[in-house]
């Protein structure tokens, strides 16, 4: 346990620490990942999102314009600072300093999940993955991503099917640095969700 804790403290420290220049040196990536997952995902309605480890907001400010109520998560204080400021106009959008695997949200809250670059950083992503499903309805899409360096895309799969997703669109190009995950979550409770649609 004393490991677990260690290993987070590590990341809130170097998370801070990056906040200033972190769009400068990650955001080409970032955006990469945003344009693949939304090229694919389609939201056809204005729905609760929920963007889990949101970082400097980048995510945040390309989906909250089209008129969503997201909420942004992260553990870094720094970081939800720059997502502040990005996010400043934007009354649709609400920023939570919050640990991913503790989450302070009520079940069944979201039709739509974004966890993008956060998994690696987990000390359990079985764990995290858990208690995002726990405040994702029923047959809500989660979309996750999981760095090539600290995943294989076996090891991947394997986590997704064990926490019980139902994995959609699987995929990763060449100049990404992540695989992608599109799932559809399967937990205990059946709660209407509005239409949503994967090709």
């Amino acid at each position: 346990m004393a490991d677990y804790w260690k290993k987070k403290k590590q990341h809130i420290n170097q998370y801070n620490l990056i906040a200033r220049f972190y769009n400068a040196r990650y955001g080409i990536e970032q955006y990469k990942k945003y344009d693949d997952v939304l090229s694919i995902l389609k939201l056809v309605n204005k729905n609760i999102i929920l963007d889990v480890g949101c970082g400097t907001g980048l995510f945040i400010n390309k989906i909250a314009p089209n008129g969503h109520f997201v909420i942004g998560i992260d553990i870094s204080k720094r970081m939800l600072q720059k997502a502040k400021t990005n996010c400043n106009n934007m009354p649709n959008v609400f920023l939570i300093c919050s640990d991913a695997d503790y989450l302070p949200l009520k079940e069944n809250l979201s039709c739509f999940v974004f966890v993008f670059t956060l998994l690696q950083n987990m000390p359990d992503p079985e764990r995290t993955i858990i208690e995002i499903m726990r405040i994702a309805h029923d047959k809500a899409v989660i979309v996750l991503t999981a760095h090539k360096k600290a995943f294989t895309k076996k090891a991947f799969i394997q986590l997704l099917e064990k926490v019980g997703l139902n994995v959609s669109k699987f995929f990763t190009t060449e100049d990404l640095k992540d695989y992608i995950a599109i799932c559809i979550n399967h937990n205990k409770h059946n709660i209407t969700m509005e239409k949503t649609f994967i090709p």
